[in-house]
């Protein structure tokens, strides 16, 4: 190996869980279609239905003594984020900051059972020490394809979405062999409806399926979701009615996952076999951090106490008096409880603030921000614009479990006019972000890239 030569190797495995488990992402009743009507759908009991595999993949980057685990999975949110991180730095030799998480935000996946958890870090450090195992010289080209049709932006319908499909692509610089893609939409895989329980990928699962067909081989390909905090497919319509949760109706079915998946490969597959450019790949840096950003709390220390010893007692706020008590909502109220406390620990200080972690890796042309957030697409398009660097993927749902973050605008409506965005799972832990949340957020991660 030559000094300071950048060295990649990525594998595949599988996470379908392998006994019956609770999907996650699309709530436990759905809303009928006049607007009043309450159901719980068949999501409400778990499932072994399987009508398309879970995915994990691993990438690792290597220079000189620098090693990095870049993990990608078809899951709702780093499920057991710390846990994964420790197995899969004991498998490769490496500090648990060498490792980024990031998942698709797949809509149809299993909660956090412990039993899940103990599958799910076994399967990732196995998947990363395969990586590591074949790394090799690479060559990296990008192109960025345009989509942005099957979906909308749910705060302003009538509006347009960013729609870029950004496409990295490595292959090895001897055999020139495809070795791995990375791929980075925003638009949330949630296609399904309330009623569909069976395990699924989604469009990405699609996606993956549908570049497989066309380049004729199999490879890891890494779906990063981008800014889709706002954006949702076409096919599933929506009620919203503060404070109350995400209220829907079942529109969606495998029909618009594989339309979908199937129109994004091939906008991505066209832009790199059109207009590719070959990338520079030099000086691996990586770093974990912290951003502080302000928020609205709504009630006082007493009252949040409260909210959070709901949440700790399993007694958490409810869409419906008989909603049971399940993984579901043990996985939920265990990340909530940990939310409201460190607002309380803020004491009584007028400027309250929700410290998010972030990361970012840096690699000659490419940049590649981490964040938990579901992040509005105008924001990512404004942090992409203001990138350092060439190419600037932003991964989002990783690294954690977050709530929305909207445009400034919608911040300052009234309450009742606010859309959904500005409050989503907050409004139960009693905080919000604020209109001087978004420029925050965007001059943290700037910064860090400069």
């Amino acid at each position: 190996m030559k000094n300071n030569q950048i060295l990649l190797g990525a594998a595949e495995i599988d996470i379908t869980p392998k006994s019956p488990v609770q999907l996650v992402g699309m709530g436990r009743l759905f809303v009928a279609h006049d607007g009043e009507s309450f159901e719980y759908s068949k999501r409400d009991n778990p499932t072994s239905e399987i009508h398309d595999p879970l995915m994990l993949q691993a990438t690792c980057l290597c220079q000189d003594d620098k090693k990095i685990i870049v993990l990608t999975a078809d899951l709702l949110y780093t499920v057991a984020l710390k846990e994964v991180q420790t197995a899969v730095a004991q498998a490769c030799g490496i500090s648990e900051e060498s490792v980024f998480y990031a998942v698709t935000h797949n809509h149809n996946g299993p909660c956090g059972t412990d039993e899940y958890i103990a599958f799910l870090c076994k399967q990732a450090a196995e998947c990363a020490k395969q990586a590591a195992a074949n790394l090799r010289p690479v060559i990296a080209e990008h192109a960025c394809g345009k989509f942005d049709r099957l979906s909308y932006d749910r705060a302003e319908p009538w509006g347009e979405i960013d729609g870029s499909v950004n496409v990295i692509k490595f292959t090895d610089c001897e055999t020139g062999k495809l070795v791995t893609m990375w791929w980075n939409y925003g638009c949330h895989p949630c296609s399904l409806s309330w009623d569909f329980n069976q395990i699924s990928a989604d469009y990405p699962g699609i996606i993956r399926k549908k570049i497989s067909e066309i380049i004729g081989e199999s490879v890891p390909i890494s779906f990063m979701l981008g800014c889709a905090g706002n954006v949702q497919p076409s096919g599933i319509k929506r009620f919203t009615e503060p404070p109350q949760m995400y209220l829907g109706v079942p529109k969606g079915d495998f029909e618009m996952v594989e339309r979908l998946g199937n129109c994004i490969a091939e906008a991505g597959l066209f832009a790199l076999k059109n207009k590719s450019r070959q990338l520079n790949l030099t000086n691996l840096q990586f770093e974990h951090y912290n951003i502080d950003l302000p928020i609205h709390v709504n009630h006082d220390i007493e009252k949040m106490c409260e909210i959070r010893d709901s949440f700790i007692n399993l007694n958490a706020p409810k869409l419906h008096d008989s909603d049971p008590t399940d993984d579901l909502l043990k996985d939920a109220s265990k990340i909530m409880a940990e939310w409201v406390d460190d607002i309380i620990k803020q004491g009584d200080n007028e400027k309250k603030i929700r410290t998010i972690s972030g990361g970012m890796i840096s690699l000659g042309d490419i940049a590649v921000v981490f964040t938990p957030l579901e992040v509005a697409w105008q924001i990512g398009v404004r942090i992409r614009e203001k990138s350092p660097f060439p190419v600037t993927l932003i991964s989002t749902a990783s690294l954690g479990f977050e709530s929305y973050l909207t445009e400034k605008k919608f911040y300052e409506l009234k309450p009742e006019l606010r859309p959904y965005e500005t409050f989503g799972l907050q409004v139960m832990v009693g905080f919000s972000y604020t209109h001087e949340t978004p420029a925050a957020f965007e001059d943290a991660v700037i910064s860090r890239m400069i």
